[in-house]
Parts: structure tokens; sequence; C-alpha cells
């Protein structure tokens, strides 16, 4: 961005000259204009940035849909990042600064915070994108959660989507529900969670 002005008279104060359109992931989830090859976009830009932060031994807080702003190009920026946790890895267990709403199992019955847990957030991201649904999530429902979204169905994915093969929605569905496993140490790594989208991606794309 270029700077245009600024005053600090009475406070710094800025302005920049660019064109500057992004929107709430979270008031894109219901859009039926937000496609399926969008989110599925999204999802991996968000999966990659996770992985690169774990392998800096970097874990987060609770990223939830309207923490994350996206772009016409469906690139994203994730803004809040909740609580950051410096210099870990995937058994050390942080004490979180605090619970909340949106969290994996193990902050509200342990305590305890890993980068499994991140995990578990990006899980409840990748179904809202995948089943186009938004959820207020409390710490009292994260056990059926994946029941209310598959009750009467076999895969997450909504039934708008009609591009996508029943293969690739069991896949995908099959990923999602391993991400959010009450046990952490059930739950893949980021990283070959982001190199699974990656090929759901362009094996769906062979596909069609």
């Amino acid at each position: 961005m270029k700077l245009s002005t600024y005053c600090c008279e009475r406070r710094l104060a800025a302005v920049y000259v660019e064109e500057f359109i992004w929107e709430y992931l979270s008031d894109m989830l219901l859009d039926d204009a937000f496609g399926w090859d969008d989110r599925i976009r999204v999802a991996i830009q968000l999966a990659d940035l996770l992985a690169w932060l774990h392998e800096r031994r970097i874990a987060v807080g609770s990223i939830t849909a309207s923490c994350i702003i996206v772009n016409a190009e469906m690139n994203i920026k994730v803004f809040d990042f909740g609580a950051v946790y410096h210099h870990v890895n995937e058994d050390s267990e942080i004490p979180p600064l605090y619970p909340v709403g949106r969290d994996a199992p193990e902050v509200f019955n342990r305590g305890k915070r890993t980068m499994k847990s991140d995990v578990y957030i990006f899980g409840l991201l990748l179904m809202e994108l995948i089943a186009k649904k938004e959820f207020v999530f409390r710490y009292s429902q994260y056990e059926p959660v994946v029941d209310e979204v598959m009750f009467g169905r076999t895969h997450l994915v909504h039934k708008c989507f009609d591009e996508v093969d029943d293969q690739t929605a069991s896949d995908i569905t099959e990923l999602t529900c391993r991400c959010l496993d009450v046990h952490p140490d059930k739950r893949p790594s980021i990283k070959s969670v982001f190199d699974a989208l990656g090929k759901l991606r362009k094996v769906g794309e062979e596909r069609k």
C-alpha cells in the first residue's frame, strides 16, 4: 500500500491509497456464489498457513470464520489468531490463556492446548465450508456437531455442490471427521491435512 498522508498533531493517523475490497469469511459461508472450488481454495490456504506456523513451532488460539477476510481472488488474510504460543511441538501441552466458546475438547477437559488443538479448530472451519452451514459452538457442543450435519446423510458436503462426486464427498468427509476426533492423538498433523486437500482438489479436477 502507498502512504498518501499522515497526521500526528493529536494522534497518529494515516491514509493509504489502495482498492481494499475484502469480505469476512463468516459473511460468505451461506452465499450461493461462494462455490466449491473457491471454498477448497480457502481451506487449502488456511491449512498451508497453519502448517507454516507449526513448522516454526508456533501454535495459535481459536480461529473462526469471522477472523478471516477474503478478496475477490479468494486469497485469505487471518487477522486474529487468538492467543499465539511459541516454541511448541505436537507433544507440548500449553496452558491456554483462557478457553473460548469454540475450542478443542482437551482445552475444556484438561485445560491444555497442543498443536492438534489447531487441527480441531481447522476441522470446524472445514466442516462449515463444505457443509455450507455456520455453527455457533459452545463447549458442550463439540461432540454432537458432526452428527447434527450427518443426520440422514452419507457425507458432510452440502447437496448444492452437485459437481462434487461421491468419492470426493466421502474422502473430504473422512478427513474432516479425523480432524474433529475428540482424541488429539488420533487427529492428523495439519501438514498431512494440507497435503490431503491438495490431492482431493487435484483428483476432483481430473474427474471433471
